[in-house]
């Protein structure tokens, strides 16, 4: 198996705002808080770019932006994937909403927002990056499916990846189809050397084992209801620096099985 290692995080989810915040969570040194997420605020943005992107593609560049930092390689040299599980859910319910209308009035932007790699495109923009990106989804195993392709990435391409994996509640309409209770996204930056400040080194293959799960029952909760949220795990033996073999659910009949040494 290849070895990858884990050069930065970024997490942006309710009760934990970064990955400071995340990491002592998970430790156990402070108490899950569930507070209600504030705007999300990219800053990388110019602002007529702002004025135009949807809460999801602001969600996915804030913690493009988190993990970038924290790992002190630069934007523009990163290959990415972008690993959502329903894309832009709201942009959808407003575009077939306008369909609905007698002139159906749908808006440019909300079509030009649409597509599942709207944020990769606004991330490139922002960024000047130009290495190869995949958007991609594979339901509720999108965060393992992204894992392995960025770890494919960081192999063939013989290029450090970030992975971003982030996804938002359905709006009324659609939230009885859409089991999505919390906005969620979290990003890595990943690669296949070694560093001076790695945060851990893991190695991936497929398993049929029971996926983990988490002690506490909030934060349990917590990675139940996004599918972006199955990195808890993950993010959680790195936070406690415990070697650790972490399960995480792919497709259907099968998992990921991550071995994670914290470095």
């Amino acid at each position: 198996m290849t070895d990858i290692y884990v050069y930065g995080i970024g997490i942006t989810a309710p009760g934990m705002h970064t990955w400071i915040e995340g990491a002592a969570i998970l430790r156990g040194d402070q108490f899950y808080d569930k507070t209600e997420l504030p705007a999300f605020t990219p800053h990388l943005l110019r602002p007529n770019e702002r004025r135009r992107t949807t809460a999801l593609i602001k969600l996915a560049l804030q913690v493009a932006e988190q993990a970038v930092e924290n790992s002190d390689i630069s934007a523009e040299t990163l290959c990415s994937v972008f690993a959502s599980s329903e894309g832009d859910i709201d942009i959808v319910d407003k575009i077939c909403d306008a369909l609905t209308q007698a002139d159906r009035p749908v808006s440019p932007t909300h079509f030009h927002n649409s597509v599942h790699n709207a944020p990769a495109g606004y991330w490139a923009i922002a960024t000047g990056c130009q290495r190869a990106s995949v958007s991609m989804s594979a339901g509720a195993g999108s965060f393992a499916g992204g894992l392995l392709e960025a770890a494919g990435l960081c192999a063939v391409e013989q290029c450090p990846t970030l992975l971003l994996s982030y996804d938002l509640p359905a709006p009324e309409p659609l939230k009885p189809l859409i089991h999505i209770q919390e906005a969620f996204g979290s990003g890595l930056v990943l690669g296949c050397e070694p560093r001076e400040h790695n945060l851990a080194k893991i190695q991936l293959a497929l398993d049929t084992v029971t996926h983990t799960t988490l002690d506490d029952t909030a934060l349990e909760a917590l990675r139940l209801s996004n599918p972006a949220a199955q990195v808890l795990p993950l993010l959680k033996a790195i936070a406690c620096k415990q070697p650790q073999s972490v399960v995480l659910p792919y497709l259907d009949g099968s998992c990921l099985n991550v071995t994670c040494t914290p470095l």
